[in-house]
């Protein structure tokens, strides 16, 4: 009897767990840019934490990339987010975009090859 109660706690602890980190993961998007390349978003668990995003896009001739976002607490401090866009594992660009205290819009430009957007908060 002891040995199964014990057995059933660890399998509730772990299923717990294991449902806890998926909510804490970063978030992943697969989608398509106007050049016409499978691209995956990743938006960091630091970045949905402590940023209210309301819009990703791309322009239509897929130059540029634009982000709408703005703090998920009110401050009148700005905050700052990385934009790297990947080939694979390798960074091909880094731009730093900072995010006022209100709603705003940031673009950045994209690079000729990538697959993966990667956005992470960087703080202050």
């Amino acid at each position: 009897m002891k040995k199964t109660t014990t057995i059933l706690v660890l399998a509730a602890a772990l299923v717990i767990f294991g449902l806890s980190s998926k909510t804490l993961a970063d978030k992943r998007f697969n989608i398509r840019s106007p050049r016409g390349n499978r691209v995956t978003l990743v938006i960091t668990n630091q970045t949905l934490k402590n940023i209210r995003i309301y819009h990703l896009d791309f322009s239509n001739d897929g130059e540029t990339f634009s982000i709408t976002a703005a703090p998920m607490i009110p401050s009148d401090s700005s905050y700052t987010l990385s934009v790297n866009f990947q080939d694979g594992t390798t960074v091909v660009q880094s731009e730093y975009i900072d995010i006022g205290p209100e709603k705003t819009v940031q673009e950045v430009y994209c690079p000729e090859g990538f697959n993966q957007i990667v956005i992470d908060y960087s703080g202050f």
